[in-house]
């Protein structure tokens, strides 16, 4: 309710039942010097405003300076109004701010302020971009240039340099977008691993890996070369149209289920003829088990810890300029977070320049001849 947010012009009425004189200066709106109207006590410095004069001050700074960390309406308080004052003005549950302001219009402000504080905590707008699809919000991170959405709903994968989706890592070859030396290291994911695993794991499971060889890659090439025909055939149907009537769906059920009938004869030759490969990966594995027991195990691990550094700081291939971009990230980042510093020590002045034209102007319209 609004008695539990703002006071009201009964708080000096209250003070004189006690047997209190009130102080009617210190209970007036510090901008317009009103007492019979509707007020809020900011939290953090105790100044008192109207609910007008206080929407009018989060209006400009939100709208016109779109400002996440607004000062105190009084312009000799250097003081922040609280998220929680500011969400109090703007609630759109509350009915009785409609009388000061419409609805949409406090929804609308609220909306911005609240996408203003995220970009502020990130960093401002330079630190920012969007996923191309669901446009979540991600920061700038050095060396990262290949991102990947944290949407499970979406996983979609985009550039970070030029903010187009891309298919693969394939994507930097060109001139115009380069990968970063986070990304490579994150390629190299499996690498570490199969370098970091102790030989007794491996040789423990090598049985498991054995039967995934022989059994498990042939029944999968068996179901998923039918499976795939299916979804190409139910691709197709919907390509132009997502909605299907009846008589539409029981065709295309019926026609991928005779595709995928008719093609298992060639899903068990297919099937069968992937037991040389399977074995052939079997016999790569044994090879990488019979490495890792010998002391030339070492080397690998080696290599790799020694390599990746090494080819960063002599700038074999892209590594130089991955290296250079990382920095020039960071600077940007250090630069972007002076100047908003900057601005924090500034913003003050802003209020009372703003606040004296105000002033200057409502004294010239008092003595202004009619």
């Amino acid at each position: 309710m609004m008695q539990n947010k703002v006071a009201n012009a009964d708080q000096s009425e209250a003070g004189e039942a006690a047997g209190v004189s009130p102080a009617v200066e210190d209970l007036s709106c510090v901008e317009c010097h009103q007492l019979k109207c509707v007020r809020i006590r900011l939290r953090q410095c105790g100044h008192i405003s109207c609910v007008r004069c206080l929407l009018e001050h989060l209006t400009f700074w939100i709208r016109n300076k779109s400002k996440a960390r607004i000062k105190c309406i009084k312009t000799t308080c250097t003081t922040r109004i609280h998220e929680n004052d500011i969400n109090a003005v703007l609630d759109e549950q509350e009915n009785g701010l409609d009388f000061f302001m419409p609805l949409d219009h406090r929804q609308w402000l609220q909306y911005y302020h609240n996408k203003d504080v995220i970009y502020y905590a990130l960093g401002g707008n330079d630190q920012v971009k969007h996923c191309p699809l669901c446009k979540s919000v991600y920061v700038e991170r050095e060396g990262c240039n290949y991102v990947t959405c944290a949407n499970l709903r979406c996983r979609t994968r985009f550039c970070w340099q030029c903010g187009e989706p891309v298919e693969s890592i394939m994507h930097f070859t060109g001139e115009k977008c380069r990968v970063g030396y986070d990304d490579i290291e994150r390629s190299l994911f499996w690498v570490r691993l199969a370098i970091d695993v102790r030989a007794i794991a491996l040789i423990l499971y090598t049985p498991v890996f054995f039967l995934a060889c022989i059994i498990g890659i042939p029944l999968f090439v068996f179901f998923a070369f039918p499976t795939f025909l299916a979804q190409r055939i139910y691709n197709n149907a919907t390509e132009k149209s997502d909605y299907l009537t009846s008589m539409e769906r029981i065709f295309v059920i019926f026609k991928m289920t005779s595709i995928a009938v008719a093609s298992l004869p060639v899903a068990l030759f297919l099937s069968l003829s992937s037991i040389a490969t399977s074995l052939l990966v079997f016999a790569v594995y044994i090879c990488f088990v019979i490495l890792k027991i010998t002391p030339y195990s070492k080397i690998l691990d080696e290599g790799y810890d020694v390599f990746l550094p090494m080819a960063k700081k002599a700038g074999l291939g892209p590594f130089k300029q991955m290296l250079k971009d990382g920095k020039e990230a960071k600077k940007r980042h250090k630069q972007l977070l002076k100047e908003q510093a900057e601005k924090e020590v500034s913003e003050r002045a802003e209020i009372v320049e703003v606040s004296s034209k105000n002033q200057e102007s409502k004294n010239s319209s008092k003595v202004s001849p009619v």
